[in-house]
């Protein structure tokens, strides 16, 4: 096929052959491959000239999203998956981002972790159940969630437990359904037992005037 018009609109090029068909590329994979008005193009190279083009607008995609935070692996496959990217292309940019350290799950649980926990202050449980919908690895998450400091969970728990019951007491004066409430509300919120037992104990609820 013969190139008849090469047609640029913003960073894309319609490169429009003189049986009719088009072919939209990636402006610099016109400029790489030097693509110009009258040349032949096979089929070959047709289909590397728009994986290349592909390639390059699917590593776009991944790096504004990653601009914006940091995303595990399977949360940005799924991202590039909307696109409409092909599965092989965004299997290669995953690839890249991995071997150039962009993309990294390990340091992503790290900052995700950190974020959540201090923010929101949620527990271990409804963390791990967070990471593992991003697509973690569970021993990955088993790993990493088994080096963060219990103390820090106590001191979250009880500040939320300290802020719940304020609302809890403007309903309820029997010390046992407190408690209720209070274990149920830390439940959801991804404590485990024993942390919220010692919790509930700390308050005194049993001991009050």
């Amino acid at each position: 096929m013969k190139i008849a018009a090469l047609k640029k609109k913003g960073n894309n090029v319609t490169v429009v052959f003189d049986d009719g068909t088009y072919r939209v590329l990636d402006y610099r994979v016109v400029v790489d491959y030097g693509i110009w008005k009258g040349q032949e193009i096979d089929d070959e190279k047709l289909e590397l000239l728009s994986s290349e083009s592909s390639l390059l607008k699917a590593k776009d995609s991944a790096f504004r999203f990653l601009g914006m935070r940091l995303h595990s692996k399977a949360e940005l496959k799924l991202k590039l998956l909307k696109k409409k990217f092909p599965l092989d292309v965004i299997e290669n940019v995953l690839l890249y981002l991995q071997k150039e350290n962009y993309l990294n799950d390990e340091e992503f649980v790290i900052q995700f972790s950190a974020e959540r926990v201090k923010r929101k202050k949620i527990g271990p449980a409804k963390l791990s159940a967070e990471l593992m919908k991003k697509g973690i690895n569970r021993e990955l998450i088993k790993t990493l969630l088994s080096s963060h400091d219990q103390e820090n969970y106590f001191a979250n728990a009880l500040t939320l437990a300290e802020k719940k019951l304020v609302q809890i007491k403007r309903k309820e004066t029997d010390p046992r359904r407190i408690a209720q409430k209070l274990f149920t509300y830390l439940a959801s919120k991804g404590y485990q037992s024993d942390v919220i037992r010692n919790v509930v104990e700390n308050l005194k609820l049993g001991n009050e005037d």
